[in-house]
């Protein structure tokens, strides 16, 4: 019995030694590589860019902040799940986050498109950005809300007539308009550029034309003449 007691021991040694080194390996930090496995990209799209101008006419005295983390403006309470719930505010941003000139968090925008946010995230934010009494908006960019409203919300204005925004409302519709124009003229030329041959395709089909034999065609040996091959006697 002892001899069993003893090769059992080892066998939960050996699996214990396995399953320890197993893991140590993944807590292995890899190396950088030297060159990195990402490409560039913009930060903001059409929707967003045109939304980013439309904040900045509508607030032009407060700073305009892209798709920050809710982590970079909260801070982790008590409990023993404070840690796990901070990370996870850490991978949730809004599109815009309106600041004050001293850094204070107005009130944040989300962009919606598709398939952003999803409900779930919006939830969060809107759960979290209300505890925090900071206003959360959710909007179309073909379809912005009234300037004065937002800033009534968002700056805790007083509601002022929305005559006072007119101008500003039709300067941007205007500068929209144009945008709108512009993006569209540009994928058009896109298109049509992908569309065109290039030049070592033109070079290709170029050399097999010329490589082809001519075929004369039917009415050239109809229109030919035919010379005699009897001699006159």
């Amino acid at each position: 019995m002892a001899w069993i007691l003893v090769a059992f021991l080892v066998g939960v040694s050996a699996a214990a030694g396995a399953v320890y080194a197993l893991t140590a390996k993944r807590r292995q930090p890899k190396e950088a590589p030297d060159v990195w496995p990402v490409t560039a990209r913009p930060l903001t799209s059409f929707g967003e860019r045109r939304t980013w101008a439309w904040l900045a006419h509508t607030m032009p005295e407060q700073q305009i902040a892209p798709k920050v983390p809710l982590a970079r403006f909260t801070h982790p309470g008590t409990g023993p799940d404070a840690a796990h719930w901070f990370k996870r505010l850490n991978g949730i941003y809004c599109t815009f986050t309106v600041l004050s000139v001293d850094g204070r968090v107005l009130g944040c925008v989300d962009v919606e498109n598709d398939k952003w946010p999803t409900q779930a995230s919006q939830d969060t934010k809107y759960n979290v950005l209300t505890q925090l009494d900071i206003p959360y908006r959710l909007v179309d960019p073909k379809q912005l809300p009234d300037p004065a409203a937002l800033r009534a919300e968002f700056l805790r204005e007083p509601a002022v007539d929305t005559s006072a925004y007119a101008r500003l409302q039709e300067e941007y519709t205007a500068r929209n308009t144009l945008d709108a124009i512009f993006e569209e003229k540009r994928q058009t030329r896109a298109d049509a550029l992908d569309s065109f041959p290039t030049d070592k395709n033109r070079r290709a089909r170029h050399k097999e034309h010329q490589l082809q034999p001519v075929q004369p065609t039917a009415a050239a040996n109809e229109s030919a003449p035919v010379r005699s091959t009897v001699r006159a006697s």
